[in-house]
């Protein structure tokens, strides 16, 4: 993965799952594909932002803020390990929201 990657736009649908985290002020595990692999932090979901036609994932976590790329993000979890949200796979309907 390089930094010029081609932005994946995610369906509303996804979106409006991640808007209601945001407005709980949800706090617990996200991860996501980055550079090096899957990666993983906790913290408290923020914003959602578009900067250059793509759009973020704003995090506020114990190191500082952190932005996610929406199409990288794999899953969320929280405090207990119970998934939250998850992104679709070939099987399953976009958003997957178990909890």
């Amino acid at each position: 993965m390089t930094t010029n990657d081609r932005y994946r736009p995610i369906a509303c649908a996804v979106h409006s799952e991640l808007e209601q985290l945001v407005m709980h002020s949800f706090r617990g595990w996200v991860y996501w594909l980055g550079h090096a692999g899957e990666t993983a932090c906790e913290g408290r979901l923020l914003d959602l932002r578009v900067r250059d036609g793509v759009e973020y994932l704003v995090l506020d976590t114990s190191g500082g803020r952190c932005e996610v790329r929406l199409d990288r993000l794999r899953q969320i979890v929280d405090p207990a390990g119970r998934v939250c949200w998850r992104q679709k796979t070939d099987t399953q309907e976009a958003g997957d929201v178990t909890g």
